[in-house]
């Protein structure tokens, strides 16, 4: 794999990491902002061919998609824990003015 090209597939690496690490802080708009970079990044990394070492390229490529979707499981399952909480709020929140206003 080329050098460049390497500096951005570590660069997908990392970015995939970091979603999952701003997705636990509840970082939301830091997350989107990093989905669109990841998502720039794989479309410059996979608009040429790999050439050099073709066969050790692709397999690395292949363990690192695997690390990658990792990620994103668990990005996506920090997403929706906090919707559900968001959910769960809201849900308190309806039923604690339904109850002011029947004892107003």
């Amino acid at each position: 794999m080329k050098e460049n090209k390497r500096k951005v597939w570590d660069k997908i690496l990392l970015s995939s990491a970091k979603m999952t690490e701003v997705a636990e802080r509840n970082d939301w708009e830091l997350l989107e902002e990093l989905v669109l970079q990841r998502k720039i990044l794989l479309s410059e990394f996979f608009s040429e061919p790999i050439v050099r070492d073709r066969h050790l390229a692709l397999e690395q490529i292949r363990k690192d998609i695997s690390q990658i979707l990792e990620h994103d499981e668990l990005t996506k399952s920090n997403t929706q824990s906090n919707k559900d909480a968001v959910l769960n709020s809201l849900q308190k929140m309806q039923k604690g003015k339904a109850a002011i206003k029947m004892y107003s």
